[in-house]
């Protein structure tokens, strides 16, 4: 078995990546785990959509404008919300947290 360092492995997986894919590409998936560490950094694990679990995927229409982005660009699982932070605002009033990454 070959050995490679975790540096290289990156570099692999990146030009894997950018070989292998689009150019732009859409990954859909929840937060299953969210770390901080002592230095800051943010740790993200990502695990496939549960559908049962009520994780709904929410898009703020004034950034799409803002960068071009057509409803028909996203995924379909996304909800389109005119303003994005209005929406989590009032969510946070019923009792919801918001992760900021």
């Amino acid at each position: 078995m070959q050995h490679i360092s975790l540096t290289d492995l990156n570099l692999l997986i990146k030009d894997t990546l950018n070989t292998q894919l689009e150019p732009s590409y859409w990954v859909v998936a929840e937060i299953g785990e969210l770390r901080e560490a002592r230095n800051e950094h943010c740790y993200i694990e990502f695990v496939e959509k549960d559908e049962e679990a009520g994780v709904k995927l929410i898009a703020c229409g004034f950034s799409m404008k803002k960068f071009g982005v057509e409803a028909k660009d996203i995924p379909s699982e996304f909800k389109i919300v005119e303003n994005g932070i209005l929406y989590n605002f009032q969510l946070q009033k019923k009792g919801y947290y918001s992760l900021g990454l």
